[in-house]
């Protein structure tokens, strides 16, 4: 019996120095990972551009014609996950459907947006600027790593001879998102 006790002590001593030395190890010799940190939590924010005249001096617009009238803006924040953009335009033309509207991405892809027959009507242009026009953008339409480089809209009269010219009078930018 003398014998197994010592055997059955062997072991026991050896499980116990084995979980000492693991526990060790783990402890702070690099077995085990850093705990995670935490990544920051999303935070709603929105980057807009109230209503700009694309004329700041003489409050008016653009001749929108052949060649068309653009306007820029580059955001100044940034915004990681998109949840929703708005584009609205106030225009003046004699027939709208004449009218091409393009989005030029801060990446230089250019996407040419519905006819205006589909935006929504608003009143929220300036007296004198126009009518309103609004649309939700698809966010398909949007897909980018970085919202932050130069957004440009461009408005083009596709049959400048069979109406006067257009106006187009300012415009503005709505992105929401996370950051």
């Amino acid at each position: 019996m003398m014998k197994t006790r010592h055997f059955q002590g062997a072991v026991s001593w050896r499980a116990g120095f084995a979980a000492a030395a693991a526990a060790l190890m783990l402890a702070g010799c690099g077995g085990s990972p850093e705990p995670e940190t935490p990544s920051p939590p999303s935070v709603a924010t929105t980057c807009k551009l109230d209503f700009t005249w694309l004329d700041t001096v003489r409050k008016s617009g653009n001749l929108i014609g052949a060649n068309g009238a653009q306007a820029e803006w580059t955001p100044n924040c940034t915004i990681r996950e998109l949840q929703s953009a708005t584009l609205t335009l106030c225009v003046t033309h004699m027939d709208k459907s004449e009218l091409l509207i393009s989005l030029i991405r801060p990446d230089g892809v250019t996407k040419d947006l519905p006819a205006l027959s589909s935006w929504t009507s608003v009143n929220t242009c300036p007296p004198t600027a126009g009518e309103g026009w609004r649309l939700e953008l698809p966010l398909s339409d949007l897909a980018l790593a970085d919202f932050s480089g130069r957004w440009t809209v461009r408005v083009v009269d596709r049959f400048p001879a069979n109406t006067s010219n257009g106006i187009f009078h300012g415009w503005a930018f709505d992105l929401q998102g996370l950051r």
